[in-house]
């Protein structure tokens, strides 16, 4: 899956999707990346889990970047 991963950034032309997989990249396991994106899923951006999108001036600012 990491492979993927990598595959999958040095072909992606869209930058948030850019940003996802750069954040994917960070995890060394398939089986940690499937936890980091179930408990985003059940948890949701508010739970912490991307620090840019935890307060409303970081929310704003992803917003304008992406």
């Amino acid at each position: 899956m990491i492979k993927r991963i990598e595959e999958a950034i040095r072909t992606e032309t869209n930058n948030l999707r850019m940003y996802c997989l750069e954040t994917l990249k960070e995890f060394k396991t398939k089986e940690e990346i499937k936890t980091f994106i179930s408990d985003l899923l059940t948890h949701g951006c508010q739970s912490g889990m991307v620090s840019e999108l935890i307060y409303y001036r970081d929310t704003n600012l992803f917003f304008d970047r992406f």
